[in-house]
């Protein structure tokens, strides 16, 4: 009975040092900054943050050591324009025919969600323009320009329809996004990756930490049940 006491904790914590393995290496840290901005970025599109620019910390290894950063990522969506320092976004909307007529450019910038700010200090700044010249108030699709300080600018649909007909425009497409380090000399891009292949392997980690924890468990449960039936058996 003592040796198989002695199996079955030798076993058991085979078992848990093989789960504690696979955790700590779905948990590693970046081994780069590049590599843990990229992360940080995904992070920030599975959460659906809006265009913009955002300061957080990032955790890496180097060198062997573990290295806490403050940088500054930018969010960008299908129509945001980075000129510089100074960024632009604006969302396609969809409106009747009734509301062209009276719309006024605060009615456009809060309909467009239309913003500006500088991606190195965070400031947000003015819509100084608002073009909505080529909009007619029948059906069709027309473009819409807001502008900021610099003349940076971005354009965006705006799909006049009948009033049975209108419809919600998300404006989220994380097709793009920019990468700025604190330091305005040391910017560069990236491409997302698709939302369905973070999807996928955000579940894969997951199941990856799960699973054995289940299947510890299973085995646990078994184990024991076999230990106390042997020692009903040995007793006998």
């Amino acid at each position: 009975m003592k040796r198989l006491r002695v199996c079955f904790a030798v076993l058991f914590c085979l078992v848990f040092s093989v789960s504690n393995l696979i955790l700590v290496q779905a948990q590693a840290l970046p081994k780069s900054e590049q590599e843990a901005m990229l992360e940080e970025l995904h992070r920030l599109y599975s959460e659906g943050k809006d265009a913009g620019t955002y300061s957080v910390t990032i955790e890496y290894e180097e060198n062997g050591q573990t290295i806490n950063k403050e940088v500054r990522i930018t969010v960008t969506k299908d129509d945001t324009v980075i000129q510089g320092n100074i960024a632009i976004n604006a969302e396609p909307i969809s409106i009747s025919p009734e509301q062209v007529a009276d719309a006024t450019d605060a009615f456009w910038i809060s309909s467009a969600n239309a913003k500006a700010w500088r991606t190195t200090t965070l400031e947000e700044l003015p819509i100084i323009s608002v073009d909505a010249s080529q909009i007619q108030n029948r059906e069709g699709q027309y473009l819409l320009t807001f502008t900021t300080v610099d003349a940076v600018a971005t354009s965006v649909a705006v799909t006049v329809i009948g009033n049975n007909e209108i419809f919600a425009v998300d404006g989220e497409s994380g097709q793009a996004s920019v990468f700025h380090d604190t330091y305005t000399d040391n910017a560069f891009d990236f491409m997302s990756a698709s939302s369905w292949f973070w999807l996928a392997l955000n579940t894969l980690l997951a199941g990856l930490i799960v699973v054995p924890l289940i299947l510890l468990l299973i085995h646990y449960g078994i184990t024991n049940k076999i230990y106390r039936q042997v020692v009903s058996l040995l007793k006998k």
